[in-house]
C-alpha cells in the first residue's frame, strides 16, 4: 500500500473488470451483427451488470476463514450469473439464429465470464 492507502493490485483488477464489461458488450453486439442476430449495446451491458450482482453476496461469504468455501461460492456465483446469461441471451434469440452464430458468441462470452470469475476469486477474494 503506497502513502495514499489505496492498493494498486486492487485497482487494477477493477480496471479490468470494467473494461471486461465493457468490452464484453461490444463483442457480442458486433458477433451478433456478423452472424445477422444484432443486439443492443445497452441491454448487453445491463445484462451483464445484473448477471454481476450475484457476486456481492459471494464477496460477503468470502469473509469465512475457509478456501473451500471461498471456492465453491464463487463457483456457485459463476454458474448462477452464466445462467442468466445463456437465458437472457441466448433462449431469446429465435432457434435458426442459435445455431448459426449465437452459439460462438454464447461460448466466447461465458469463456470471458469464467475468467473475471477466476480473477474475481485470485484477487479480490484470496485471503492471506
Amino acid at each position: 500500500m503506497g502513502s495514499s492507502g489505496i492498493n494498486a493490485e486492487y485497482m487494477g483488477s477493477s480496471g479490468i473488470n470494467a473494461e471486461y464489461m465493457g468490452s464484453s458488450g461490444i463483442n457480442a453486439e458486433y458477433m451478433g451483427r456478423y452472424f445477422g442476430n444484432p443486439r443492443n449495446y445497452l441491454e448487453i451491458v445491463s445484462l451483464y451488470g445484473y448477471s454481476f450482482s450475484v457476486f456481492v453476496p459471494c464477496a460477503v461469504i468470502a469473509v469465512v476463514p475457509s478456501e473451500a468455501v471461498r471456492w465453491l461460492s464463487v463457483a456457485a456465483s459463476l454458474l448462477l450469473s452464466a445462467g442468466f446469461l445463456v437465458r437472457n441471451l441466448w433462449l431469446t434469440l429465435p432457434a435458426e439464429a442459435r445455431w448459426k452464430g449465437g452459439i460462438w458468441t454464447l461460448g466466447v462470452l461465458i469463456v470471458g465470464h469464467l475468467s473475471i470469475a477466476l480473477g474475481f476469486k485470485l484477487y479480490f477474494f484470496y485471503k492471506d
